[in-house]
């Protein structure tokens, strides 16, 4: 992945580590530490963002990134930008704005975004409550996070379009075909080729071949497992437990003893998170799916009202698609390939209230919107006649 796919805290967090590095794999002596932090200060670094700018930063930030990521099991993660903890509050909406917002859209949801957001200004203006309305582009914004569109239900629906609209509401909605002869779909799975480093280290090769294999040497009929079983003997028996003059001890007493810089190893779930491509789709909202190297996936449905999704997937194995968060990469769900010979039998999963949510309020904006009713009383306070002759004076 290039750097300009990586997300801006992640660009971030690997400059703060590349800058503080030398630091973690090779601790300064006892006393040092403050020599070494000045140090780095006083050198510039290019901005991860804009290649065409020198930075640099003072002795107390850098020693703020060494101890965030010294004793984290992931400094990556530490070292990113942080998440203000207002994040995703909207203070511009207040509780009570929000509240009649929500019953509001419940009333109507026919009625497009600037329709709600007029209504709501008319709203506030007879109701001391809600305040000041905020601009069009925080209501659009708040409704869209909130998974609040347009629909096209009926105007006048029928008791079968209300029963169906309560459906949908309540269950997921999951593209389906009856089974056929053929499956929908194949996976092919391929690995890519192994190619391992070969890596020399002189002095442990010398010694291996030098008392190893001059022992085994005269043994006739060899066999891989008596190797094996003679090499492991030979590592943890002769070569750690033997001074090594460069070290001035056993490899062992060093492990033991020496400056520890190693750190824990993540599970196997980051690491294969780590090893994947990061991917943009746009969800499609009839029933919350997105394609992928003409692959159809299934969102949780609570996701099918975002614009956008971000998600992780190794090129080697579509069946490791992981639906993750935008902002710090943190997985979420996994996706699974939308079965629709499955889905065909009918049974769907039941949408569960958000726990956050406040239980709907009756409307007070009944029985004409605020908006029709502010219309109706700044025209009859014109004193202007009708512009038609009203049915009932024909009649008389």
């Amino acid at each position: 992945m290039s750097d300009s796919q990586l997300p801006m805290w992640q660009r971030w967090a690997q400059f703060r580590f590349s800058v503080i590095g030398e630091l973690l794999s090779c601790p300064p002596p006892k006393g040092e530490l403050q020599k070494a932090i000045s140090q780095l200060a006083q050198k510039s670094y290019r901005h991860p963002i804009d290649s065409n700018r020198l930075i640099s930063f003072g002795p107390s930030t850098i020693e703020r990134w060494y101890y965030k990521a010294k004793t984290a099991s992931d400094p990556i993660a530490v070292l990113g930008r942080k998440i203000r903890s207002d994040a995703g509050v909207r203070w511009s909406m207040p509780e009570a704005l929000l509240q009649a917002l929500r019953v509001q859209y419940d009333n109507y949801p026919r009625w497009n975004v600037q329709l709600h957001y007029d209504n709501l200004k008319a709203m506030a203006k007879e109701q001391a409550c809600l305040k000041d309305v905020p601009s069009y582009k925080t209501v659009l914004r708040c409704m869209r996070e909130n998974g609040w569109l347009k629909t096209n239900a009926p105007a006048q629906p029928t008791n079968g379009q209300l029963r169906a609209e309560k459906r949908r509401q309540n269950r997921e909605i999951r593209g389906f075909e009856v089974s056929h002869v053929h499956g929908l779909w194949h996976l092919h799975q391929t690995t890519l080729a192994y190619s391992p480093y070969h890596g020399k280290q002189e002095t442990f090769w010398g010694q291996l071949e030098s008392r190893l294999m001059e022992l085994l040497r005269g043994i006739e009929n060899l066999e891989l497992p008596f190797v094996n079983q003679a090499a492991q003997a030979w590592v943890e028996q002769d070569y750690h437990r033997k001074y090594h003059r460069e070290i001035k001890t056993t490899p062992l007493n060093r492990l033991f003893n020496g400056t520890d810089v190693s750190r824990s190893v993540p599970d196997s779930d980051a690491l294969r998170l780590a090893f994947t491509r990061r991917i943009t789709r746009r969800p499609r909202r009839s029933d919350a799916t997105v394609v992928v190297d003409g692959i159809r996936y299934e969102l949780p449905f609570r996701f099918a009202h975002l614009p956008s999704v971000i998600l992780r997937a190794p090129g080697w194995d579509k069946s490791q698609m992981v639906l993750v968060d935008p902002d710090t990469d943190a997985p979420l769900a996994r996706l699974l390939p939308q079965d629709k010979t499955k889905n065909a039998s009918g049974k769907r999963r039941l949408i569960q209230p958000d726990r956050n949510t406040a239980a709907p309020v009756p409307s007070t904006d009944r029985p004409l919107p605020a908006l029709l009713r502010k219309w109706m009383a700044d025209y009859a306070a014109t004193g202007l006649p009708p512009a038609y002759i009203p049915k009932e004076e024909i009649e008389r």
